[in-house]
């Protein structure tokens, strides 16, 4: 009885113990590794100011807002950045590199082209940011950037952060 009885314990340490290893594996952290992409610039989405000087003027008080609206894709674990209503001379070539540091997202807007600013438009600049988790992030607009615009993907899964706030 005493053979058995201390057999079944002894059995039931190792089985416990091999567990316990199993599930400290399991809860050990992974580093996920965020990759971006640039999607696409749109077209002009129309005059930034007016089609003339006069129009400008009485647009002033009517500054377009940029801000930067986003997307999450729970599945594909990707987020689509977009950066609205940026101004920019119309025949601009514009890019948009996001670069990744911890959980702070900065996107940098760029021209890859020389432009003659005889007339300003408006565009819109779209990056995909792959293998996100419903977590927060933190948006900069450059590396100095004192603001920290957050998008929590575990609260929401689409919305809009205003740029002028």
């Amino acid at each position: 009885m005493r053979k058995t009885l201390l057999f079944c314990g002894l059995f039931t340490f190792a089985a416990f113990s091999l567990n316990s290893c199993d599930d400290d594996e399991e809860n050990t952290p992974t580093e996920v590794k965020l990759t971006t992409e640039f999607v696409g610039r749109s077209g002009c989405l129309g005059s930034a100011f007016g089609s003339s000087v006069d129009d400008a003027v009485d647009s002033y008080d009517q500054a377009i807002i940029p801000y930067i609206s986003y997307k999450y894709d729970t599945k594909s674990k990707e987020v689509e950045l977009v950066m609205n209503n940026i101004v920019a001379a119309c025949d601009a070539d514009m890019k948009m590199n996001v670069n990744v540091n911890g959980d702070t997202l900065t996107l940098v807007p760029y021209l890859t082209n020389e432009s003659i600013a005889d007339c300003m438009c408006t565009f819109n600049l779209t990056s995909k940011i792959k293998g996100a988790l419903a977590k927060a992030y933190y948006i900069k607009l450059h590396s100095q950037d004192p603001n920290e615009r957050i998008i929590d993907l575990a609260k929401n899964t689409e919305g809009v952060i205003y740029l002028d706030e």
